[in-house]
Order: C-alpha cells, then sequence, then structure tokens
C-alpha cells in the first residue's frame, strides 16, 4: 500500500488529464463549393497548412490572412487561422476565427468542437462543456464532441454524467485511446473495475512517457479494486520509469527529490495540457480526406 500512497501523492498533480486533441484543420469540401471557394484561396490554404506541418506558424498565419483579405468568411481558412493562432499562444485571436466559424457554419459541429477544445486548454471547463454540448446539439452522433464532452465530465469527478457520452463514442469507435482511457477511468471511479479493465484491455498504451505512465497507473488502480495485488504492484512498477522519463525530459529528477518537492514540481510542470495539442499526422489524414471528396 505504501506503493500505491506514493504513486497517488504524485500522480494527482504530476499529469493532467489526456489533452483534448481535436482541433480539426479542414472542412468538407462540399461545404467549401457551397461558399463558391475559389481556386486560388484553395491553394493558398494548402500552402498555408503545408508551413504549419513544416513548424512555420509565422509563415503559415501570413498567407492565411492574405488570402482572407481576399475571402474573409472563407470557413476553411478562418478555422485554419484559429489553429495557428492558438499555436502561437495568440488565445484571443483562436478564439474569434473559431466562433467565426460557428457562425459561418451554425450547423456544422467542427467550429464547437474546436472553440470547446480552446476553452479547455485556457482553463473554461464550464464553457467548454456547454459548447461541446452545443455540438452535439447540432450532431448527436458527433465522436469529437462525445469524447470532449465525457472527457471534461470525467475530469469534473462527474463519473455518473460522462459515462453515457463515452459509451456512445467508445461504441463508434472501439479501440480509441482517449475514449478508452476516459471510459475506463469513470468505471474505476465508479467502483465498477471489472467493466474498467475490459475497457483497457482494448487500448494500446501511447508511446509517449507521460501517458503510458497514467495508463499503468489507472491499470494498477483496476487491479487493486478486484483485489489483485500482484498486478498492480506489477503496473505500479511498470510506470514508474515513463514518470522518470517525463520529469527528466522536463529537466527535472524524480527520484531524487523529496515527495513533497516532486508535487511542487508537478504543479508547476503540468506535463499533459500544457501545449495545445496537435497531431500533424492525424491533421493531414483529415486534410487529404477532404481533398479527395
Amino acid at each position: 500500500m505504501l506503493v500505491r500512497k506514493s504513486f497517488e501523492a504524485v500522480l494527482s498533480c504530476y499529469f493532467r488529464p489526456i489533452v483534448l486533441a481535436f482541433l480539426v484543420v479542414t472542412v468538407p469540401c462540399a461545404l467549401l463549393k457551397s461558399q463558391g471557394n475559389p481556386a486560388n484561396t484553395s491553394s493558398a490554404y494548402d500552402r498555408a497548412f503545408q508551413l504549419l506541418q513544416a513548424g512555420q506558424p509565422d509563415a503559415a498565419l501570413a498567407e492565411i490572412d492574405t488570402a482572407l483579405a481576399r475571402e474573409p468568411d472563407n470557413p476553411s481558412l478562418n478555422n485554419l487561422r484559429g489553429l495557428v493562432t492558438a499555436k502561437l499562444g495568440r488565445s484571443a485571436e483562436a478564439e474569434a476565427s473559431f466562433r467565426k466559424v460557428i457562425r459561418l457554419l451554425p450547423h456544422a459541429a467542427m467550429g464547437y468542437n474546436n472553440l470547446a477544445a480552446l476553452l479547455w486548454r485556457l482553463g473554461r471547463s464550464d464553457d467548454a462543456a456547454k459548447t461541446f454540448r452545443q455540438a452535439l446539439s447540432e450532431e448527436p452522433h458527433n465522436f469529437t464532441a462525445l469524447v470532449g464532452l465525457g472527457t471534461i465530465l470525467a475530469e469534473s469527478r462527474k463519473s455518473a454524467d460522462a459515462l453515457p457520452y463515452l459509451e456512445k463514442a467508445w461504441g463508434s469507435q472501439p479501440g480509441d485511446f482517449q475514449t478508452g482511457y476516459e471510459l475506463a477511468r469513470s468505471l474505476t471511479e465508479l467502483k465498477k473495475a471489472g467493466e474498467a479493465q475490459k475497457v483497457l484491455a482494448r487500448v494500446a498504451p501511447p508511446q509517449d512517457s507521460a501517458t503510458r505512465a497514467k495508463f499503468y497507473v489507472l491499470s494498477a488502480e483496476i487491479a487493486e479494486q478486484l483485489a489483485d495485488q500482484p498486478a498492480a504492484s506489477r503496473d505500479y512498477r511498470d510506470a514508474r520509469p515513463f514518470m522518470e522519463a517525463t520529469a527528466s525530459s522536463a529537466g527535472r529528477s524524480f527520484s531524487g527529490t523529496t515527495l513533497s518537492a516532486r508535487r511542487n514540481a508537478c504543479i508547476e510542470w503540468h506535463l499533459l495540457g500544457s501545449d495545445f495539442a496537435f497531431s500533424a499526422n492525424a491533421a493531414a489524414a483529415t486534410h487529404e480526406s477532404s481533398r479527395s471528396l
């Protein structure tokens, strides 16, 4: 039990919830065509997208703003501008861009989802939850909104409220890591360890150290609820090197500090959730998919 208490004291502040990585860069081509999207605007979008992927957000923003001067109501460019300004830390501009996308496409979930993800990153969880609910009022089966709202409710310790949203998302995309993790976490909070274990068994732990540590610690907590102490001890041991690797990558030492110092460092680092998450591979896949429609 000493091992568990040590992990509980550290993990509660060491790792924030898995980041909502929901920003969708493009809108369906059918919507763009209905807006009369000219070829030169589409090319500008492509160039800006490539610059963003190449790690040049300032250049991408310049490209976007030039195109928006010609086509200010283009939803795809406004959406991309929101993503770029969010990455640059210009949150007010990002929020304005996403709100404009909502005005341009009020019945599409995309703008609501992107705005909600931004609000969550800014610590405005109530506003984020409300915005995800708006997305679901437009698209009741939207996967991103279901996972987003479920994640926020789970983090707010409203596990019973989170459960239906996470279960619905899990039913549409079983095996998705964030959905499975949050669903298993909510089930564990509700003392439904057997169900939680079945869900967690269907997801593979991610490669990054911080999230992998969270995966093993949750697995250990489930094992403890099931009175499987050998499995719990094994999972806690498996989590430790990934916690140490995460601390090391942040320029800190995990094992060479007192528990109090670790706790203070945890609060300072916010190792998960400190950056506005954006998966270039996922975005590229969305980008190419929309172009092929």
